[in-house]
């Protein structure tokens, strides 16, 4: 009688002091990371076994542990912009050419071309006048860039995705 006892008391001592479920989503996947950068987060899991992701007019309902909210905008130019942007090739083998030309501004605009993972891999300061900038592109190797034009004030007047071939 008093092993049972023992027994019934250290099982109800022992069960609730264990976690046998937690409610916070963990993966156990065989690797996964994290990337940020001012204007980009990457999150990604490799080797979950079971995700389906199902849709309706309104929704996206996915199925798996790593959920993180993407949002994908293209490239984007603010609304009653004074200026006059265009980038050529489009894809670019190896100089992209940028022209500039304002409606009546005056000033300097700020160009930087970054990677995906946001490494800067030109800088420059334009002006923002009938301006044509070449941007030397041969030594960076293929894949997807952002070209940003900032105002002097750091607004962004406009953003184009280029293609590297």
């Amino acid at each position: 009688m008093k092993k049972r006892l023992l027994f019934i008391v250290a099982t109800a001592i022992l069960g609730s002091a264990s976690y046998a479920q937690r409610l916070s989503p963990q993966v156990l996947a065989p690797a996964g990371g994290i990337a940020r950068t001012a204007t980009l987060s990457l999150e990604w899991t490799l080797g979950e076994s079971v995700t389906e992701t199902a849709t309706t007019s309104t929704r996206i309902y996915t199925q798996g542990f790593h959920q993180p909210t993407l949002r994908v905008e293209p490239g984007a130019e603010m609304a009653g912009s004074a200026y006059s942007i265009e980038v050529a090739p489009n894809p670019v083998t190896s100089t992209l050419t940028v022209r500039i030309d304002s409606q009546g501004e005056d000033g300097l605009l700020q160009l930087s071309l970054t990677d995906l993972l946001g490494k800067a891999h030109y800088s420059a300061q334009a002006p923002a006048r009938q301006n044509t900038r070449q941007i030397d592109m041969a030594g960076l190797p293929a894949g997807l860039y952002f070209l940003q034009v900032r105002s002097a004030t750091e607004r962004l007047i406009k953003s184009f995705k280029i293609v590297k071939n």
